[in-house]
């Protein structure tokens, strides 16, 4: 293998034409020079330079490595500053996915801590359903993600269980537990007790549909006290249209803790006790892949903040 400081030493003689002349522009001795294409021409097993009254004259061999050796060094440098760069985190770019809710409860909070500690990298938030941002971890596009699963469903199934890709393309990292919580109306006959069972819920009409994410564990659980929810039909994902309809009377929701984080102007929020529907938020990665600086420092700041996030998501049930 090529010693890229002895490569460095044969093209400043080419360069410069004789030992002396490299010598002068390396900083070195003229001995140390002929030293190290000694040993050079050693490892290569074949003469590289002639040394004659008006300088050197390359070989044939020699053309060949010089040829070769700018091209080598200029990419090792660039290397070498790319990999300076990161390392320090001087510079760089990390696209990360997030879904909404995560976004608006905690992502955000954890790009702000970003950025007050790595100010020089480019972070680029990518938000859309787990998914599709399952895809594209696979596909290299982003780096990091924010990901839900519900128990014993494969995070790669879409909400009308279409494979979109497949969970063995992504190693998890468990952050938390997220359970779902009761969206009520204000002045609902419900919202004056502090927390409520599965089976305070028979006869309420509930925002969504059998796609809604979340509420085909709350008909099995229903089933378990003999009743089965009565759902609008709306196909709704996001949950701050959910609860826009609970504001406008058309029903309660039963949606993520996490997606409740923040009040909504004409609704309560009722944690529910005992067996309760449930997801849990994870860190994804590429399975496999070799993380950049950037990515190893901001999955080491999510997992910090991360931290509270299960005390914080329990108090939403009792």
């Amino acid at each position: 293998m090529l010693n890229l400081a002895r490569l460095r030493v044969f093209e400043a003689v080419v360069r410069t034409g004789s030992f002396a002349a490299a010598a002068d522009a390396l900083s070195f001795t003229p001995s140390a020079i002929s030293q190290q294409m000694a040993r050079l021409e050693a490892e290569v097993g074949t003469v590289l330079v002639e040394r004659t009254a008006r300088g050197v004259q390359v070989t044939p061999a020699g053309a060949l490595l010089h040829a070769r050796s700018r091209r080598i060094l200029s990419e090792a440098q660039e290397a070498y500053a790319e990999l300076n760069a990161l390392a320090g985190l001087r510079s760089g770019r990390l696209r990360i996915g997030s879904f909404p809710s995560a976004t608006q409860a905690f992502t955000t909070g954890v790009f702000k801590a970003y950025r007050e500690r790595f100010p020089g990298v480019d972070v680029v938030l990518v938000e859309d359903e787990p998914h599709h941002n399952l895809a594209r971890l696979r596909d290299r596009e982003i780096e990091l993600s924010l990901l839900f699963s519900w128990p014993g469903r494969p995070i790669g199934l879409d909400y009308r269980n279409r494979r979109v890709c497949a969970d063995e393309a992504v190693a998890l990292t468990k952050l938390a537990d997220d359970p779902y919580v009761a969206i009520l109306p204000d002045g609902h006959r419900l919202a004056g007790r502090e927390d409520l069972a599965v089976a305070d819920l028979r006869d309420e009409l509930i925002v969504g549909s059998r796609w809604t994410p979340g509420l085909d564990q709350l008909a099995e659980l229903a089933d378990e006290h003999g009743f089965e929810p009565l759902l609008t039909g709306h196909e709704i994902p996001d949950y701050e249209s959910v609860r826009a309809f609970v504001a406008t009377g058309d029903g309660i929701a039963v949606i993520p803790a996490m997606a409740a984080s923040r009040p909504f102007p004409g609704t309560v929020t009722r944690r529910l006790r005992g067996d309760v529907p449930l997801r849990v938020v994870h860190l994804a990665r590429p399975e496999g892949g070799v993380n950049s600086a950037a990515a190893s420092t901001m999955a080491a700041v999510v997992i910090e903040l991360a931290a509270d996030l299960p005390r914080q998501l329990a108090g939403g049930r009792a």
